[in-house]
């Protein structure tokens, strides 16, 4: 006769707790944290003057690898920005670093953090990486729409509409992204371009699409122009 089998217990897997701070930091980065706050401390008393070098030893501090906040005692960006950089969020904290990094004072003060974050954001679209050295925007040139054709334009005289619509168009236009376009997408996206509207935002999918950024003059060209679009058959 066989005998009743005893039920069996599941043994509970207890899940690693998490690292501190202190347990991931050395003494060494503990001391590079220190020589970067000071200065971030430094400049934060004075921040109208001082706002380069604030955001630069905030650069420090989150560059390194790991971040040097680990250091006193955060295990985020949040938490550290909590305590010393009146919580601001980490988009507005990571464009100010990028700014003063790429920026003298001088032109941050004239131009604004705004618009350097967006002839930033056009140089990368471009070239893919940065400059090493300061960026001087006055002998930066951005390309521009200039009714059908596009023209290069010092960054001082455009608006910042201007200089937001150079940004999509550098980055719609990457061949990464023209090379993820649908068939019907690619089709109206050279239309548009044989048609002298190369610098409209095309965005879509194989069923439907929307074009951004037209002026009203040019309304009915834009309609002639994607009538001569040729279309793959639908299955």
């Amino acid at each position: 006769m066989s005998q009743p089998r005893r039920p069996t217990t599941k043994r509970r897997v207890s899940k690693p707790k998490p690292l501190t701070p202190d347990e991931i930091v050395d003494q060494t980065l503990k001391r590079e944290y220190e020589r970067a706050m000071k200065a971030l401390e430094a400049a934060s008393e004075a921040e109208t003057e001082q706002w380069d070098a604030k955001w630069e030893a905030v650069g420090v501090i989150l560059d390194h690898d790991p971040p040097l906040y680990l250091a006193g005692g955060f295990r985020d960006l949040k938490g550290f920005a909590r305590k010393h950089l009146q919580a601001a969020a980490p988009e507005t904290i990571r464009t100010s670093v990028r700014v003063a990094k790429h920026f003298d004072p001088a032109a941050e003060k004239l131009h604004g953090t705004a618009r350097l974050a967006l002839l930033l954001d056009y140089l990368e679209a471009g070239d893919g990486k940065l400059p090493a050295v300061a960026i001087d925007p006055a002998r930066t040139r951005v390309r521009v729409r200039r009714g059908r054709a596009f023209e290069p334009v010092r960054f001082p005289q455009l608006t910042f509409d201007e200089l937001r619509a150079a940004v999509r168009h550098a980055k719609g236009g990457s061949k990464g992204a023209r090379a993820a376009d649908p068939a019907p997408l690619a089709a109206v996206r050279q239309q548009l371009s044989e048609g002298g509207f190369a610098g409209v935002t095309l965005r879509g999918t194989a069923a439907r699409y929307d074009v951004l950024g037209i002026g009203y003059d040019d309304s009915a060209a834009l309609h002639r122009a994607l009538a001569k679009a040729k279309l793959p058959k639908r299955k």
